[in-house]
């Protein structure tokens, strides 16, 4: 199997429209106007497409460089990654709301089987990522002085010790 690497702005782009137009909750989509209107639960619609893309997306990492130049690097996924999932609140140190939860439940769900099912280098791969991660949340915790975010955090916490071990 012979494997091209995209070119890096490409790549980059596209973390931005997924970012933009699959990670974003999609507010309009939430308007009382348009629920009552359709059939499915836009709850649902907005897991199911968040839960599927994170399953095609998070494999793609071990297949990427460690390093390289003028090619989208494993590093430059993992911090483009981070940006779009946790680092327009938690990490920032705003409180998610119940649509970004979610997707960052999901996000650790989907990290684990990517762990679970890829072998050693893999879930190598996933746990120093979720330990840089880890590490950020809680030097964000130690600032917070909300009691609400300081219960989402521990448990996100959590959620990573269970598997990190």
């Amino acid at each position: 199997e012979i494997k091209t690497l995209v070119e890096k702005e490409y790549q980059e782009r596209a973390m931005e429209f997924l970012r933009d137009y699959i990670f974003t909750t999609p507010e309009w989509l939430l308007d009382p106007i348009f629920t009552g209107k359709v059939e499915h639960n836009p709850f649902d619609f907005l897991d199911a497409l968040q839960t599927g893309t994170l399953a095609l997306l998070l494999p793609k990492a071990s297949g990427l460089p460690k390093d390289s130049v003028g090619v989208y690097t494993r590093g430059e996924f993992f911090r483009d990654l981070t940006r779009v999932i946790w680092g327009e609140d938690i990490l920032v140190g705003k409180m998610p709301d119940v649509y970004r939860q979610n997707l960052q439940r999901t996000f650790m769900q989907r990290i684990s089987l990517c762990g679970s099912r890829g072998g050693p280098q893999s879930l190598k791969l996933y746990k120093e990522y979720i330990t840089g991660l880890k590490e950020e949340l809680e030097q964000v915790l130690v600032k917070s002085k909300d009691e609400e975010f300081g219960i989402y955090c521990r448990d996100m916490l959590r959620i990573m010790n269970k598997f990190l071990k």
